[in-house]
């Protein structure tokens, strides 16, 4: 069998058999040197570093910090993750639902309210003798002092709250 060194000849050529020249060594049995652990070292401090930390959120901070917006910062830099995309889909779904809700609510009040506008015009315009308008005019002037008094009253609760705070900050 042929080693390290040897010409490839014959076998019987018995100048290579006896030369006493070194043969090259696959695994040397001399310590490793110090590069190759400090390589090994840096290697390993990379790979930490890179798994550790999140490089992405601390990009997104700063160009915040700059003054972008969040929908800026996901189109021109740093785009959504997979998961931060649904989260966007779900809030924007909810978002949608509690305006359709609003809206709904909004109708209702708006339809309530013209039914009572029809219904004060009809009592309005149905007070033709000189009773009921008595009766309107009396209505009228007790409202008012009934807002006033509500009004007055929601003051002083405001007024009360306010010193309780401020007697509980002292």
């Amino acid at each position: 069998m042929p080693r390290l060194g040897s010409d490839g000849g014959s076998s019987d050529n018995s100048s290579n058999n006896n030369r006493s020249s070194p043969t090259a060594i696959a695994y040397p049995s001399s310590t490793p040197s110090w590069t190759n652990i400090l390589l090994v070292l840096a290697a390993l401090f990379l790979l930490r570093n890179i798994m550790s930390h999140d490089y992405r959120k601390e990009q997104i901070e700063s160009l915040r910090a700059t003054g972008l917006s969040r929908q800026e910062i996901a189109k021109r830099y740093v785009p959504l993750s997979f998961s931060e995309s649904k989260e966007e889909e779900k809030k924007k779904e909810t978002d949608f639902k509690q305006l359709q809700n609003d809206v709904e609510s909004l109708k209702a009040q708006v339809q309530s309210l013209q039914k009572i506008i029809k219904e004060d015009r009809h009592e309005n315009d149905g007070a033709t003798s000189g009773e009921n308008r008595k009766e309107n005019e009396e209505r009228k002037r007790r409202e008012p002092r009934q807002d006033n008094e509500e009004q007055h009253r929601m003051n002083l609760n405001v007024s009360v709250g306010a010193s309780v705070k401020k007697t509980e900050q002292n």
